[in-house]
């Protein structure tokens, strides 16, 4: 129950942060995300997937060099 209600106030705090289609107001930059995400909370669902996100990019990206580190430790 307690964790219920602090789950709550922090999603009501930081709701009005939230980057949807209303606070761009007309903009359409790219948008990024280092994930997870956690839809309907930080960005709104309709913007993960519209044709100005990179997100999954960005998430590729980070997978590739991920793995060209581990085989640079690895080879060590």
């Amino acid at each position: 129950m307690e964790y219920q209600e602090e789950k709550q106030r922090r999603i009501q705090t930081m709701l009005p942060f939230q980057i949807s289609r209303a606070h761009l107001s007309g903009h359409s930059p790219y948008i990024m995300h280092d994930m997870p995400i956690h839809p309907g909370y930080e960005i709104e669902e309709a913007l993960i997937e519209s044709d100005t996100s990179v997100i999954y990019q960005q998430a590729e990206n980070r997978m590739h060099a991920q793995k060209a580190l581990m085989l640079h430790l690895l080879q060590k």
